[in-house]
C-alpha cells in the first residue's frame, strides 16, 4: 500500500449463495498477512504459525451488496470460499488508492 494512502474497494456486482451465517459461498476480508486458509470444517483459519496475525474484518454472502470498504492497513487479504453446490453471478470489485 502506498504510504499515506487509503485503499478503497467498491462492489460493482455481488451475488453469492445465501446461507445461514455464510457457511456456503462467501467473501471474507482480513486485516493481515499471510492469507488465512480454509479448514476441512469450512471455517477460515489463520495460516500456519501466524495464528492471530489476521483479523476478520467482514464476511459477505447472499445478494445484499456490501458497502464500500476503506482500508488503511498494510495487508488486506480477500478470501473467496465456495461449496460448489449453487452458482450465482459472483462479484466484481473495483479498487483504487485515495
Amino acid at each position: 500500500m502506498p504510504k499515506g494512502r487509503e485503499l478503497r474497494l467498491g462492489f460493482n456486482e455481488f451475488s453469492l449463495e445465501t446461507s445461514s451465517e455464510c457457511h456456503a459461498d462467501r467473501l471474507e476480508l482480513f486485516d493481515g498477512y499471510p492469507p488465512p486458509t480454509v479448514a476441512e470444517d469450512g471455517e477460515t483459519k489463520p495460516y500456519g504459525p501466524y495464528t492471530g496475525s489476521t483479523e476478520l474484518l467482514a464476511r459477505y454472502c447472499g445478494d445484499a451488496w456490501p458497502q464500500t470498504v476503506y482500508f488503511e492497513g498494510r495487508y488486506l487479504t480477500l478470501v473467496f470460499v465456495s461449496d460448489f453446490t449453487l452458482a450465482e453471478r459472483g462479484f466484481e470489485i473495483e479498487f483504487s488508492f485515495i
